[in-house]
């Protein structure tokens, strides 16, 4: 599947490995926001995806039996591409999309929409809700209600660094 990359996917990679957060624990707050997604919208599937270099890392989710996927699977790929919404109602109708191997083979997404997760200048990758069977675009509600909870989750990823970057302060501060 081809998919598109920023001009800044270089520094972008480097930024969230600077973040520390690649395979780590998503902590009760990042939990409970993919837990909100999948019975608020109703899907099968709900997850917080972060894009490195090579992969896509689920940093939680509810509904995916793998921890990560190929980079060069995932759909989020198009949605940190921009800073809006990107909605796709039926993935097989998607040039690129419906090459993806999450389409052609388990789970079988139909449909798809991911709300980019910027920090600072850079999209880390995206907050997912995906079905197994194609749906109507969202409502303007809808899309509020999930650019608002995508907000949250970065919210809590900078809460997570000042935290871990405090403890690491205060740590060299007792050994000095």
């Amino acid at each position: 599947m081809k998919f598109p990359i920023s001009e800044n996917d270089p520094q972008r990679v480097e930024f969230v490995k600077s973040l520390s957060i690649l395979d780590t624990s998503p902590g009760e707050n990042l939990t409970r926001v993919v837990k909100l997604c999948h019975s608020i919208f109703d899907v099968p599937i709900a997850d917080i995806s972060i894009l490195a270099d090579d992969r896509e890392w689920f940093m939680s989710a509810v509904g995916l039996e793998t921890a990560e996927e190929k980079r060069e699977h995932s759909i989020c790929n198009f949605a940190i591409a921009g800073d809006d919404l990107f909605e796709v109602p039926n993935t097989l109708e998607h040039p690129e999309i419906s090459k993806s191997h999450l389409v052609t083979n388990e789970p079988g997404i139909r449909y798809y929409i991911g709300a980019p997760l910027k920090y600072d200048n850079f999209n880390l990758g995206a907050l997912c809700l995906s079905d197994t069977k194609p749906r109507p675009p969202l409502d303007e509600r809808g899309r509020e209600i999930l650019n608002q909870l995508a907000q949250m989750v970065v919210r809590e990823i900078r809460i997570q660094r000042v935290l871990r970057e405090s403890l690491a302060l205060l740590a060299e501060q007792i050994r000095a």
